[in-house]
């Protein structure tokens, strides 16, 4: 069981470390909001994750394959709404030291995770290579399976965040606008990846 255990956690090192929408998500709300501002984010993520799981063991990934246009549209989705996340960043202005709005609310971001590709291939991956019949025991081993993908998951999300938050505390307000409009730049450059 330890190797199965090993092999969730790279599955989802792996895909939750990489760049991504999550992660630049994650990056430029720790930049805007630092760390303790963006965990409702982490959250909304886990939630989001913890929905998908549910989904895929009920079979929706095979529901989602066989419906004509159906990956189109989430795909279409998730671009549309990381071109609104580049908008925001390149528009966003440096942290003054008081309260900033949060990029998004934690409900948006558990809701982005129905339109993220690479959110689903996680799940649907995971799901189908290492729980029910693919697991070494039965719902308890599964649960432990899934509170392992999910530790995993969040913690490349706080490394993202934390990530953010560094470049906060060291960026002066010309060098912050700049970092965030690389990122707006990046969130672009990202949606190809997302085809």
């Amino acid at each position: 069981m330890t190797a199965w255990l090993g092999s969730i956690a790279v599955l989802a090192f792996v895909m939750a470390a990489t760049p991504g929408p999550n992660n630049l998500i994650f990056a430029a709300a720790g930049a805007r909001n630092g760390y303790l501002r963006t965990v409702p984010l982490l959250g909304g993520m886990l939630l989001g994750f913890v929905g998908l799981v549910g989904a895929g063991l009920a079979g929706v990934g095979g529901v989602v394959e066989a419906v004509p246009g159906s990956r189109l549209a989430m795909t279409a989705g998730a671009s549309a709404y990381m071109g609104y996340l580049a908008v925001a960043l390149w528009r966003a202005t440096p942290p003054t030291g008081g309260e900033t709005a949060p990029l998004l609310a934690w409900w948006q971001m558990a809701l982005f995770q129905l339109a993220n590709p690479k959110t689903w291939l996680a799940v649907l991956t995971f799901v189908t290579g290492f729980l029910g019949p693919s697991s070494p025991g039965g719902v308890a081993v599964d649960l432990l399976g899934a509170a392992c993908f999910l530790a995993v998951v969040c913690a490349s999300a706080s490394l993202w965040t934390l990530f953010g938050a560094a470049l906060r505390a060291k960026l002066a307000p010309g060098s912050w606008r700049r970092a965030m409009r690389l990122m707006a730049a990046l969130a672009v450059l990202s949606i190809p990846t997302l085809w």
